[in-house]
């Protein structure tokens, strides 16, 4: 057994490899100096161009992920609801509408068509036609909702923060339920202060009765603006809800 090998040392001074031992693993003693630094540069630069590429591979991969859950994603913050006294959630898809028919003659997508051109029909489901637009869709829907040939479209809205999951989407009109000693008088008087049209009144309940607004946006901020108010018991947006079956 060789000296080196009987070396004692103190306690405390056992010594440590050095993370660069493996780069002079195969050089003795005796090799030249230039040699040694010109092999330990050439290796380490080795091995560090292949952490670098293996890293760049990681982070590649790691931003393609992140794109396909994105796309999978609906934008923005969550947008809130109540459903009675619950307070609810929805997120909004930032690249479709559903355009609910007036009447079967209309031209599907006409208003659609002339703010967004390349909007492309997905899907129709009895009067709802999905469609697919490229721009942001609130923008468009104001758009729609100033011009003279807006129709009846809405946001497409998911209860959770996927797209997976079915659409939602706001026809028009609200439902609210006043307090039970409420006379129908009354509540058309508070109607009429408010500028608001009472449709009908439901028969699941006592003072349940719907109040018309235009489709999208527009309904559910009134449901909001009435039930924070206080001065009715609910106010809950008239949703379109898309069903699968099985």
């Amino acid at each position: 057994m060789s000296a080196k090998q009987n070396t004692l040392y103190p306690l405390g001074e056992t010594p440590v490899k050095s993370c660069c031992d493996p780069l002079f693993s195969t050089l003795s003693d005796k090799t030249p100096k230039p040699f040694v630094l010109r092999n330990f540069f050439t290796r380490l630069r080795r091995q560090g161009l292949w952490a670098l590429g293996f890293l760049l591979a990681c982070f590649a991969m790691s931003e393609s992920y992140s794109k396909g859950l994105d796309s999978q994603q609906p934008k923005g913050s969550p947008i809130v609801w109540y459903d009675g006294p619950r307070e609810q959630s929805v997120w909004m898809s930032g690249h479709e509408v559903v355009e609910f028919s007036r009447a079967s003659t209309a031209q599907p997508g006409k208003a659609l068509k002339a703010l967004a051109p390349q909007a492309k029909l997905k899907k129709v489901i009895g009067g709802a036609r999905i469609w697919s637009i490229e721009v942001a869709a609130v923008p468009t829907l104001k758009s729609l909702s100033a011009s003279s040939n807006g129709g009846n479209y809405s946001p497409v809205f998911h209860r959770g923060f996927s797209l997976n999951g079915p659409r939602m989407a706001l026809p028009g009109n609200i439902i609210v339920t006043f307090k039970p000693d409420w006379s129908r008088e009354q509540i058309d008087a508070w109607a009429g202060l408010r500028q608001l049209q009472v449709l009908q009144q439901l028969p699941t309940g006592a003072n349940i009765f719907v109040i018309k607004t235009d489709a999208g946006m527009t309904g559910l901020e009134l449901a909001n603006e009435l039930y924070r108010s206080g001065e009715v018991l609910s106010a809950t947006p008239n949703w379109w809800r898309e069903v699968f079956t099985r």
